[in-house]
């Protein structure tokens, strides 16, 4: 048989029995500055700019034959304000999550992200699972009141990039978290 259980029962009371108190501890979150990478400063005005910040913060900071994956923070003048390689992979993948993504974004008080990534074999065609997360990540940036302003596929080796927003496919994907999200609202309404 199921106990039912009122909000009463679930906090008991000093008066109900002697309390067992458990220790916790708190933390404080603080962001580490590890090295300074070098770029042409100001603001990221072009996909061109932003994969250089990208194979170039690879390049220093990483191994550049396996996958990295790299999120550059900029503030509501899409200035960088910080970088962070999220995730370090093998040579052909890295696992990455929103949470990992976003905290430092989060932490920095950014308005927007840049997500970049190398494929190490230097073709620098998007997979679809570069499809997959750049939509998914959009997705949680928008909940987040964070703008994805493009993922850009680095080759550590050449200038060749490859640019989700100057091929169209983010203004897709921005497309259809909108069109998903009305649907989501007029199902609640």
């Amino acid at each position: 048989m199921n106990k039912v259980h009122t909000q009463k029962s679930l906090f008991k009371t000093q008066n109900d029995e002697k309390l067992n108190y458990r220790s916790v501890f708190a933390y404080r979150v603080s962001m580490v500055k590890e090295k300074k990478i070098k770029f042409d400063g100001g603001e990221v005005s072009n996909q061109r700019k932003a994969a250089e910040v990208i194979r170039n913060t690879i390049n220093t900071l990483g191994q550049n034959d396996r996958e990295h994956f790299v999120v550059l923070m900029l503030n509501v003048k899409t200035q960088i304000i910080g970088i962070n390689i999220v995730s370090v992979g093998s040579a052909s993948s890295a696992q990455i999550r929103p949470v990992e993504t976003f905290k430092p974004a989060i932490m920095m008080s950014a308005a927007g992200i840049v997500m970049g990534h190398n494929h190490p074999s230097g073709n620098t065609d998007p997979s679809e699972e570069d499809r997959v997360i750049t939509q998914r990540f959009t997705a949680a940036a928008e909940l987040l009141q964070i703008q994805v302003h493009d993922h850009v596929i680095v080759s550590s080796d050449s200038s060749n990039f490859y640019s989700f927003s100057e091929n169209g496919d983010m203004r897709l994907i921005r497309e259809n978290i909108s069109r998903s999200m009305k649907n989501l609202n007029s199902m609640n309404a």
